[in-house]
C-alpha cells in the first residue's frame, strides 16, 4: 500500500517507472492537509498571528526577531546569506536540469523535453545510479558529526550537554562538516533555500489576514528559487511541520547557516591537504 509518509512517497518518486502513478502521488503529497476538515490553512494563519502578537508583547517587531534572540544570526544577516546562496546556486541548478533532461533523453524517456516535478527524483536517481551512490555513507558521516558533539561535550549535566547547549543555527555545523569528507559539494541546494526564505518571510514580513495569503508568499519565493515553478494547487505549507509544529520557526535558515560555517571550517583542512595526517 502506498501512503504519503516520507519513506513511501520517496520510494515512489525515486523508483516507480509508472509516470502517471508518480504524478498522482506527487499531487496528493503537495496538497496534504489543505482541504475539508483537515485543512490547516486557518490554523497556520492563527499560529502566525499569535506568534506576531507574542513578539509585540516582548518588544520585538516580529517573531523572526524573537527567534534570532537566541541564535548567532540576525534577520538581515540570514536573509542576506540566503540571497547570496540563491544567486550563486541558480545557474548550477539550471545546468543540473539540463543535465537531467539530456540524461533522460539518452535513456529514451518520452518526457525528456517536458520534465515535471514528479520526474525529477526518478531521473535524478537513475543518473546517480549511473555514476555513484553515496547516500548511506553521507548519512553515517552526518550523524557521526552529531555523535561527536555528545561524545566530546564537557558538560556533566545532560540537559545542557551535547547539542542541547548550542545555538540552534550552529547545531548542524559538525554534521554537515563531516559530510564534506564524503564529497565536496559543487552546488548548494535551492530547495532548502526556498524553505528557509519562505519561513523567514512568513515570520518577519507576512501580515496574517492581510491582502496576501501564505500561498502567495510561497509562490512568489518559488519563482526565484525553483527552476520548475510549483503547481498552482501546491499547498506544501499545510504540512510544513518543521516551522509550524516543530522547533524551526524562523529558524529553517539554520541548515544553510551551518552548512556555510562547516564549509569554512572544512576549507582549513583543504588548505592543509585532506591527506595530511597532521
Amino acid at each position: 500500500m502506498i501512503t504519503l509518509d516520507a519513506p513511501s512517497y520517496l520510494s515512489v518518486m525515486q523508483h516507480a517507472r509508472n509516470r502517471s502513478l508518480r504524478k498522482e502521488v506527487y499531487q496528493a503529497y503537495v496538497t496534504r492537509a489543505s482541504s475539508g476538515d483537515l485543512d490547516n490553512t486557518e490554523i497556520i494563519d492563527q499560529i502566525l498571528k499569535l506568534r506576531l502578537e507574542k513578539a509585540k508583547l516582548l518588544g520585538y517587531n516580529n517573531y523572526a526577531e524573537v527567534s534570532m534572540a537566541t541564535k548567532m544570526a540576525t534577520v538581515d544577516k540570514a536573509e542576506g546569506l540566503l540571497e547570496k546562496l540563491r544567486s550563486a546556486s541558480w545557474d548550477a541548478a539550471v545546468q543540473d536540469m539540463e543535465d537531467l533532461k539530456n540524461f533522460s533523453k539518452s535513456q529514451g524517456a518520452a518526457e525528456a523535453d517536458d520534465l515535471n516535478h514528479w520526474d525529477l527524483n526518478f531521473w535524478s536517481e537513475r543518473l546517480r545510479e549511473s555514476k555513484y551512490d553515496i547516500n548511506e555513507v553521507e548519512t553515517v558521516f552526518h550523524e557521526f558529526g552529531h555523535a561527536l558533539q555528545h561524545m566530546l561535550t564537557k558538560q556533566d549535566e545532560g540537559l545542557v550537554s551535547g547539542i542541547r547547549g548550542i545555538e540552534w543555527d550552529a547545531v548542524e555545523l559538525p554534521s554537515q562538516f563531516m559530510e564534506n569528507w564524503c564529497y565536496h559539494r559543487a552546488m548548494l541546494w535551492l530547495r532548502n533555500i526556498k524553505f528557509a526564505t519562505v519561513d523567514l518571510e512568513l515570520h518577519s514580513k507576512y501580515v496574517p489576514g492581510g491582502s496576501q495569503t501564505i500561498y502567495d508568499v510561497d509562490q512568489r519565493v518559488s519563482k526565484r528559487t525553483k527552476v520548475i515553478p510549483p503547481l498552482p494547487e501546491d499547498r506544501f505549507l499545510c504540512s510544513f511541520s518543521h516551522i509550524f509544529a516543530g522547533g524551526y520557526a524562523a529558524g529553517y535558515y539554520s541548515y544553510k547557516w551551518a552548512e556555510v560555517l562547516s564549509a569554512d571550517a572544512f576549507s582549513a583542512f583543504e588548505d592543509a591537504g585532506l591527506d595530511d595526517k597532521k
